[in-house]
């Protein structure tokens, strides 16, 4: 079910997904709370992914109720209260989330709350938390780098994407073959805004 499942999410087939994730929790009669607490969070996702965030709010709580401290539950809660327009709730379960991570895992929390924002199209705020990535971890830089570039091009923030584009370029050319994620990830940004050239005035082709 698990592969299944994950293969619906990674084509857009999210209704195949929570069909899939449901039909895990009855007829896997032996699964332990650990288990049914990561499905439930599964489910949740699904629901934010569909914009019902009132049935994910309920699989995020069921998720939690039986494991309380796992980060990416609490930051998945938060993003469901940025759906339902519950910004202060959002924020205090972002900080909820940072609060209980441990220092050496703390860059993997930042980052995911700053695809929670990224997700709900509030650009400023992903901006915010990638560049506190830059800035107190720059070894992450490649898991925000493309976040920024998208962002700051949403945003119209032409100097800044452009400079962000040259870095990503130098990355590649640098050690291409290690840098596989950022290549793929810029083609599929390049790919996404080639027709949307309206903001920045660029010749994405001049990038990969």
């Amino acid at each position: 079910y698990r592969s299944l499942a994950q293969c619906h999410l990674e084509t857009g087939k999210i209704e195949d997904a929570l069909n899939c994730y449901n039909e895990w929790l009855k007829k896997c009669q032996t699964l332990t709370n650990y288990e049914k607490s990561e499905i439930y969070g599964y489910i949740s996702m699904c629901y934010c992914n569909l914009n019902r965030p009132q049935e994910g709010m309920e699989y995020i709580n069921a998720s939690l109720d039986l494991n309380p401290f796992q980060t990416n539950a609490i930051i998945q809660k938060g993003t469901l209260h940025l759906q339902l327009g519950e910004i202060k709730t959002a924020e205090q379960m972002f900080d909820k989330a940072i609060s209980i991570t441990p220092e050496d895992e703390l860059s993997d929390t930042i980052i995911g709350i700053a695809y929670s924002y990224f997700f709900m199209k509030d650009y400023s705020k992903t901006i915010q938390w990638g560049e506190r990535i830059l800035n107190e971890y720059p070894e992450e830089e490649n898991n925000v780098l493309i976040l920024l570039i998208y962002s700051h091009f949403e945003l119209g923030n032409a100097s800044k994407c452009l400079s962000l584009l040259g870095k990503a370029q130098n990355i590649l050319k640098s050690n291409p073959k290690n840098n596989q994620q950022i290549k793929e990830s810029l083609e599929e940004f390049i790919n996404e805004l080639r027709n949307r050239n309206d903001k920045i005035n660029f010749n994405f082709d001049d990038i990969l």
